[in-house]
């Protein structure tokens, strides 16, 4: 991995904040704090709930299904969502966005739907 001096970076962050208002910015920077906020903890509080030594399998069981499954719906999700944006048409455009990212968003409710 290159060096990248902070010069580079905040040339970079002026020349993206002349294109995008920045409510766009807001919402990648709730994005990203949501995401760092919530991912480690999942795992740590998933893994909290057995009792060790008695559970110790089922714990490695949990560790590489909870893994395998979020990698899964990574790859899947990367591969779908520019298809649904590019292959269908819908409201008269040549690209279908609200798909590419209502269907996401709707698996996201049915999930959080679901856990209450």
């Amino acid at each position: 991995m290159n060096y990248v001096p902070p010069r580079r970076i905040l040339t970079a962050v002026r020349t993206v904040c002349k294109f995008y208002s920045p409510l766009t910015l807001l919402g990648l920077l709730l994005i990203a704090i949501g995401t760092g906020g919530i991912k480690p903890c999942v795992l740590a509080l998933g893994g909290e709930q057995f009792k060790l030594p008695e559970q110790a399998k089922q714990l490695g069981y949990f560790f590489a299904i909870f893994t395998f499954i979020v990698n899964a719906g990574s790859l899947i999700s990367t591969t779908v969502t520019p298809i649904f944006r590019r292959d269908v048409e819908c409201f008269g455009d040549d690209t279908c966005y609200p798909l590419a990212f209502g269907a996401p968003a709707s698996l996201m409710i049915v999930a959080i739907s679901k856990i209450s």
